[in-house]
């Protein structure tokens, strides 16, 4: 709880992937990808409460285990083009408590940190904004992006000059995945599909980021999270 308002972490977790099966259930650094999420979450002085929204026996055991309380979304709500608001709008008719703010944490982001949870939390409490989200620097920037048809390249946007020095290039972000929150009642009053939504803020991080989608994202995520521990001791 911050300023007296209560905080909802959700992790959404489903069973099916086809980039790599099982991955949310598989062991990363020595225990289920899955259950980083929510140690961390469970290490923020504003978190009241950790649900994970799932469709697989597994997930929801490994959950119990790690004190988050699964919840079962329902089957049209857990394919590959489900969106994730359309979950937690099912979350939000179901779970009895009343919350303030909802703090998104993807599972297949587990290079976040705290202290990065907690100052979106601090940032979306204290200002007048009803969403924020993390960004990393784009690299390359779109400038410096080709199209290729037919085997002939030209630059993807057509204004662009791809040649300019770094420096001269005009930057761009990309949404990192690494932390959303927003405030409830403004995101359900409106009808977003989106959690990035209304008056928005932006928290541009040099945190490492991988979005764990293939084998090649899980080992490299694996050999960055090691690296970043053995720093820190």
């Amino acid at each position: 709880m911050i300023k007296g308002k209560k905080v909802l972490a959700l992790i959404p977790a489903r069973g099916g992937s086809k980039g790599l099966p099982g991955k949310n259930i598989r062991l990363f650094c020595g225990k289920p990808l899955l259950a980083h999420t929510i140690d961390l979450a469970k290490q923020s002085k504003y978190i009241d409460k950790i649900v994970v929204s799932t469709d697989c026996e597994k997930i929801a055991r490994i959950a119990t285990e790690y004190n988050a309380k699964p919840f079962t979304r329902p089957p049209h709500l857990s394919t590959d083009t489900a969106l994730v608001a359309d979950a937690i709008k099912d979350l939000m008719c179901r779970i009895e408590e009343k919350f303030d703010t909802l703090v998104l944490l993807e599972a297949t982001s587990p290079l976040r940190t705290v202290e990065l949870v907690d100052q979106c939390i601090e940032q979306i409490t204290t200002q007048e904004i009803d969403s924020i989200a993390t960004f990393s620097h784009a690299d390359p920037p779109p400038t410096r992006l080709w199209n290729i048809e037919e085997n002939v390249a030209s630059p993807f946007l057509s204004e662009a000059n791809p040649w300019l020095p770094r420096q001269q290039q005009q930057g761009a972000y990309f949404l990192n995945g690494l932390v959303y929150a927003f405030h409830i009642t403004n995101w359900l009053k409106s009808e977003s599909k989106s959690v990035f939504f209304g008056k928005t803020a932006s928290v541009i991080t040099e945190q490492l980021s991988v979005d764990i989608d293939t084998i090649e994202d899980f080992e490299l995520a694996e050999y960055l999270y090691e690296k970043n521990n053995e720093t820190n001791i």
